[in-house]
Order: structure tokens, then sequence, then C-alpha cells
């Protein structure tokens, strides 16, 4: 995986094409985006809180819509049967607003007292998804203490041990390798080695996440 990583493997456009620009697609596409990316990467981005509060907005509108159209006798058969498909498409909707927060809460959860105790990381956040990590991570303090460490000398109970250069508090592992596609061309790379990767637009590589984790955050590459 190392070797693989250091050389940059290169795929053509052809191989792998996740489709058009951003601009271009509609919210619900642009969710599911949204999603793999954060599958994607090691780190926790940033809460795209326009996108989901827009989709919960449409989401509500089409539901109070569906039950006036379903309560009138009017609506003909025809109707009813486009309503079915309509009702199929927001429960996909509603299926990616469900996994994209729980994609978001498994990290949170598992970074939540590195994300706690650094403060530049709480603008990722929403207002609920950040009293979630604090909450979480007071709660996994106070049950370590009560089960062990009060237990232990006290030189021995902190939970944010760094001696020896190995961390007590688990952080994302942004040398962790991504496959990802380019969307607008972000020069060349240097690789491991000295090797260097042309980063063109329609190129996809699979890379350390921290060597292009700028690109991803601005939208030139995307995690696939």
């Amino acid at each position: 995986m190392e070797d693989a990583v250091a050389k940059s493997k290169v795929f053509t456009p052809e191989d792998l094409d996740p489709g058009p620009d951003e601009d271009e697609l509609d919210d619900v596409r642009r969710l599911g985006r949204a999603l793999a990316k954060e599958r994607g990467t090691p780190a926790l981005l940033d809460w795209d809180a326009d996108l989901v509060g827009t989709l919960l907005d449409k989401l509500e509108q089409q539901g109070k819509m569906m039950s006036t159209l379903r309560a009138d006798p009017s609506t003909s058969e025809e109707e009813h049967f486009r309503l079915v498909l309509v009702q199929t498409e927001m429960e996909r909707a509603k299926w990616l607003v469900r996994s994209y927060v729980r994609a978001r809460l498994h990290k949170i959860e598992r970074y939540a007292q590195h994300i706690a105790t650094t403060p530049e990381l709480h603008a990722r956040l929403s207002g609920g998804e950040l009293a979630h990590a604090r909450r979480y991570a007071d709660l996994i303090a106070r049950h370590y203490s009560s089960s062990v460490l009060d237990s232990l000398p006290e030189w021995l109970r902190r939970m944010d041990e760094s001696s020896g250069g190995v961390s007590m508090v688990t952080k994302p592992n942004h040398a962790q390798p991504v496959l990802i596609y380019i969307r607008k061309d972000c020069g060349e790379l240097v690789l491991d080695g000295d090797e260097v990767a042309e980063l063109t637009k329609g190129s996809s590589h699979l890379v350390r996440y921290d060597l292009v984790e700028r690109w991803v955050q601005l939208g030139w590459a995307e995690v696939l």
C-alpha cells in the first residue's frame, strides 16, 4: 500500500469519472457526493448546513403536498402512481441525510476528546454536533475515571498523556491514503522520494490525504 501511495497510482478519466461538477448537481446528488467525501476522508469535514437545511425544507414541503394530494378525492390513479415515484425519491433523500449525519457522528464520537479540546475544529461542526462531542468526551472521561483511572496513582490518571511520543488522544490519521478525482488543475504534487505527480483535471490518484487536503477542502479534488 505504501509503495502504491508513494508512486501516486494514476487512472485514466474513463476508468473512474464521478460525474458532473458540483454546480451542475441537484441537492440530492450533492448530498450523495458530500456523503462519499465524508466517508472517504479520515478527518471530519465542514458541516454543510446550507445543503442539509435546504434539502430538509424541500422534504417538508413535498411531504405536505403529498398528504394534500392523497387526501384529495379528485386525484387520479395516474397521479397517485406519480406520487409513489415522488415518495421513493423522498425516501432516498431521507436515507442520504441520515447516512451523512451518521458518518459524521461516527467521526465525532471516535475523535470526541480531540475535537472538544481543539478550538480550531469547532467551526467544522454544527451546534448540536459540538455539544454532542463535548458531552461524549466528558462521558468517556468519567467512565474511564470511575472504572480504571481512580484506582491508579495520581500521575497515571491523565487521559491526554503523550509521553514517549505516543498520544493517548485519538486523532485522525492524515497520512491515510485516499483515492481522489481532480476536477480542476492543481499543479504538481511532490511525493515521497521527491517524485512528482501532475494533478491535472480529469485524472485520478491514490495519495496521502495530508498531501491533498487543501484541494479537497476547496473542492478542486474529490474523494471517491
